[in-house]
């Protein structure tokens, strides 16, 4: 008997799913589950109602995420953490004898779409980043094909690199560091050519907004979406920040904003060897190749190859930016470790360069500087716990 009407429940669901509306199925769907839930009724009923909400979001394939979130985060402008994490238990979760791949290949891009959208209502989008966050926790993988590399792709075009005199196959173009080599068309010899747009840079600093600063981030979101990208989002800082650079506070907030966030998320040890690495990152010493750099257009930097200059060849650390992100109150335990971190690296690659190892000779140039511009800059308050102090002084009298 039990069976029978299971099958005859799932009878009148579909009558009802095939020919409803879908705010109605919604509706009607998501007053079942509360009463199932208040009432105690049987699990399998909970399910079936479950299942078929889930069914509305990929039934409707353009805009099923977008009908969900506006019905069940309606009427609510700040929905709270609970309400948020059942929306998103509800989107991420794959109807049965449904491909879980082939579900979240319709349903995270329109997630993606309504977090970074810049018309997307604020509880709507609240709703999409919060599932995006659960999303990065939860399914790694998912997230970094799905979210993360769509979203920074203009800014890992920074570590492409291009002959100069275009003799190669494939355009000239190489890779560099286990970058994947996005697709860019060589359109000639002219002075100037265009890697990353502005338009395109300025829709990844939007989504890095919403995504990273919307909110409360996660380890598994800023690892996947920020650190990959770690260096150019400083360069650029730096960029934005110099003195003949076009003033746009709200870039060099956003981008600040975003540096701090992620070391803040991240722990102790992975931010500082985040830090490490991108004080040592040098950009080869090829006479032929080019590297992609930063320069103004309108109110937005842009990503281009100057050909013909030297300008892609020096190994420039963003000292000032670096240290004024580390100076943040927010870090102020973080400057501490980093610190002490540079001053171990400098020690060791001092030895190294003793040997006649020029690109030891070189990192510990850079990192020389880095120490310097935190010694003159942030001083005493860098050693703000006693145990930094003490390491210090250890570093100082080995």
């Amino acid at each position: 008997a039990d069976i029978e009407k299971r099958t005859q429940l799932r009878r009148v669901f579909t009558r009802i799913f095939d020919s409803s509306s879908p705010y109605l199925l919604l509706e009607t769907l998501t007053s079942l589950l509360n009463a199932a839930t208040r009432g105690r009724a049987p699990r399998w009923f909970v399910t079936v109602c479950g299942r078929f909400l889930a069914r509305v979001v990929s039934k409707y394939e353009d805009n099923g995420v977008r009908i969900c979130l506006d019905f069940l985060a309606a009427r609510d402008d700040a929905p709270s953490a609970e309400k948020l994490d059942r929306i998103a238990g509800l989107l991420l979760a794959p109807p049965s004898q449904t491909d879980a791949d082939s579900y979240w290949l319709r349903i995270v891009p329109q997630l993606r779409r309504l977090a970074c959208a810049d018309d997307t209502q604020e509880r709507v989008r609240q709703a999409a980043v919060f599932s995006l966050r659960r999303l990065a926790d939860t399914q790694m993988r998912v997230f970094e094909q799905q979210v993360a590399l769509p979203v920074v792709e203009p800014l890992r075009r920074w570590f492409v690199t291009r002959l100069s005199d275009h003799t190669s196959d494939d355009n000239g173009l190489t890779e560099t560091k286990g970058q994947s080599r996005p697709r860019i068309e060589v359109l000639g010899e002219t002075l100037t050519q265009t890697v990353a747009t502005a338009s395109e840079l300025g829709a990844t600093l939007d989504a890095l907004r919403h995504m990273v600063l919307g909110g409360v981030p996660s380890v598994q979101l800023v690892s996947a979406l920020v650190v990959p990208v770690f260096a150019p989002l400083f360069h650029w800082l730096a960029f934005a920040s110099a003195d003949d650079a076009q003033p746009n506070d709200e870039t060099q907030d956003t981008l600040r904003d975003v540096l701090i966030t992620t070391l803040s998320e991240l722990p102790a040890t992975a931010a500082t060897a985040t830090i490490l690495e991108l004080v040592q990152h040098t950009r080869g010493d090829e006479p032929d190749c080019e590297w992609p750099v930063f320069v103004q257009s309108g109110q937005m930097a842009e990503l281009v190859w100057h050909a013909g200059t030297d300008e892609q060849q020096q190994h420039v650390v963003p000292v000032d930016a670096l240290v004024g992100v580390l100076g943040s109150e927010r870090l102020r335990e973080l400057s501490g470790d980093v610190f002490l971190a540079l001053l171990r690296e400098q020690e060791a690659l001092l030895e190294m360069a003793a040997t006649a190892d020029a690109n030891a000779a070189r990192k510990w140039w850079l990192v020389s500087q880095v120490v310097m511009a935190v010694v003159e800059r942030l001083g005493p308050r860098v050693l703000a716990r006693h145990a930094d102090i003490l390491a210090f002084i250890l570093n100082i009298l080995d």
